[in-house]
């Protein structure tokens, strides 16, 4: 959808409850609902084009103003904060929850998105002090049957309207946003955005007496335009960005293949994510992943770096912690690779 044919794209933000953006001379009102750009902020630049011609290019001073352009030098030295996204994938227990409440950027806030209550991490001893500036929202079904459609809508409106409080007009910049987790972020947003997509296909073909045939594509669309725009927005604010994404068995054409996994991910969120990490544990004694020895007690953590976008060609495929008497992968580990700087923590 284009409007005023500034070449700028309204996407479809349903979830963002009202969040509002201001960068570019461009104020877009975003709220609950279908895609709808409600105000137009004209700065004296953007008048003075839209009143030309719309066949008439503008000139390079114009669309600088209008858009926000600047050099490379303006942008570097304007970015304090050199943030990244981070992707955390693992089976259960692996150590992502640890990784995010005990060692990313402060001030945090930690959004527990159907994953398990963080209590216990935040009430062990040494914590006393980082836990004062990690703010918990807790998303759960109500009930033992699962999440419904309108917990679900309820909740993603929810958190795109708490983004919004924490993170405009730069109250968190170089802190954490921490969705955990991305996959069960995700199963509510197929119930929502996809399910009622493909009841109104199923219902089309069916009045045209044709069988449905589920194919993906625009069914799709509205829900990936939701990730991906609170995702991009969320990172456009100065913090980092952290998700945890699940893992499930892989499935052969004779069941699951043992030993096999893969991330429960949204299509369109390794393309927003700097860094990608493989979490995992071994065991201490012959380094299994699923050791079941009676006699091998303990386990290590491990964190493998699998999509790295800062020089990813030496740094990907490395592995962090664990076996050689390390402590398990770290904010502060990441933040070196990728910037090339010691991170020091600012509270």
């Amino acid at each position: 959808m284009v409007k005023l044919s500034v070449l700028f794209v309204a996407y479809d933000f349903t979830s963002m409850g009202g969040l509002t953006h201001l960068k570019l001379g461009i104020e877009y009102v975003l709220v609950t609902g279908l895609l709808q750009v409600l105000q137009v902020n004209y700065t004296h630049a953007s008048q003075t084009f839209l009143r030309k011609r719309m066949s008439q290019a503008p000139t390079v001073e114009e669309a600088l103003a209008l858009y926000g352009g600047q050099s490379g030098e303006e942008l570097v030295v304007a970015t304090t904060h050199p943030t990244f996204a981070t992707s955390l994938e693992g089976l259960d227990g692996t150590g992502k929850t640890l990784y995010i409440l005990k060692t990313a950027p402060l001030p945090m806030v930690y959004v527990n998105f159907g994953d398990r209550d963080p209590y216990v991490i935040l009430n062990e001893s040494g914590m006393e002090e980082r836990r004062k500036h990690i703010t918990v929202y807790q998303f759960q079904s109500t009930s033992v049957d699962g999440w419904t459609r309108k917990e679900g809508d309820e909740s993603l409106a929810a958190m795109a309207q708490l983004a919004r409080a924490h993170l405009s007009d730069g109250k968190m910049v170089g802190g954490t946003f921490a969705l955990d987790s991305g996959s069960t972020w995700w199963d509510v947003m197929q119930e929502c955005k996809v399910a009622p997509e493909e009841e109104k296909a199923v219902a089309a073909a069916v009045a045209k007496g044709k069988d449905f045939r589920k194919s993906g594509g625009l069914i799709y669309t509205k829900a990936n335009l939701v990730v991906s725009g609170v995702l991009n927005w969320i990172k456009a604010q100065g913090v980092y960005l952290i998700i945890t994404h699940q893992k499930a068995e892989k499935w052969g054409p004779n069941g699951p293949i043992l030993g096999q996994y893969k991330s429960r991910i949204n299509s369109k969120v390794p393309g927003l994510m700097e860094v990608r990490i493989n979490m995992k544990k071994v065991c201490k004694v012959c380094e299994g992943d699923e050791c079941e020895a009676k006699t091998h007690m303990g386990r290590d953590f491990l964190g493998q770096i699998i999509k790295f976008g800062h020089d990813g060609s030496t740094i990907e495929g490395m592995t962090f912690g664990g076996t050689k008497g390390q402590s398990g992968v770290d904010f502060s580990l990441i933040y070196q690779l990728y910037t090339g700087a010691k991170y020091e923590p600012s509270i």
